[in-house]
């Protein structure tokens, strides 16, 4: 409800994906949000089938509109040219615990600076870090960055495994002037 209600609203909602699987998470929330702007960054080959996916499920709403970017050969620097737009939500769901510490830096910095002061960062993963097996207060150290709005869940038993998944609403700190990485990924960024 409390991210339904943020985005009720009659102005354009400017949506950052990270990781958008088949892009149904789009579909699920035009139902809410009328007007928005959709950037979506994947890996090439997800992307042809997201491009697919919501050109068939959008081909009567020609005013939906979707930006697409290929992550690789992505750094700080092309990502900087992804949008220069500020976003009202940034959505980042079961991607994060597969990228390496370096890359999770480069997004949660680019998430920090590109993110509207009253946006909301949606955060579900897992809550260890699978290339390197830390912990998630070890990896994303969120409490220097953003505001933990909402936790909505921590379960070890999901979809057939025993895992620990965690979702958070966030927003930006707002006494957060500069994006701080967490320790662990400054010493292991090239993990």
């Amino acid at each position: 409800n409390l991210i339904l209600n943020f985005l009720k609203t009659n102005s354009e909602i400017k949506i950052l994906e990270i990781g958008a699987g088949l892009g149904v998470l789009q579909v699920i929330l035009n139902n809410v949000i009328k007007k928005s702007k959709v950037t979506i960054i994947d890996y090439k080959k997800n992307l042809k089938v997201q491009k697919y996916y919501l050109s068939n499920e959008f081909k009567n709403n020609p005013e939906k509109l979707f930006d697409y970017y290929s992550v690789e050969g992505m750094n700080l620097k092309n990502l900087k040219k992804v949008n220069s737009e500020k976003f009202d939500l940034v959505i980042n769901t079961d991607s994060m615990q597969e990228m390496s510490l370096k890359q999770i830096n480069i997004y949660l910095k680019y998430i920090f600076e590109n993110i509207k002061d009253k946006g909301i960062f949606y955060f579900q993963n897992h809550y260890h870090h699978e290339k390197s097996n830390l912990k998630f207060n070890q990896v994303y150290n969120f409490e220097k960055k953003f505001e933990v709005i909402h936790e909505l869940f921590k379960e070890k038993y999901f979809c057939g495994q025993n895992e620990n998944q965690i979702a958070l609403i966030l927003k930006k700190n707002k006494n957060s002037k500069k994006y701080l990485p967490s320790f662990n990924l400054l010493k292991n960024s090239k993990q």
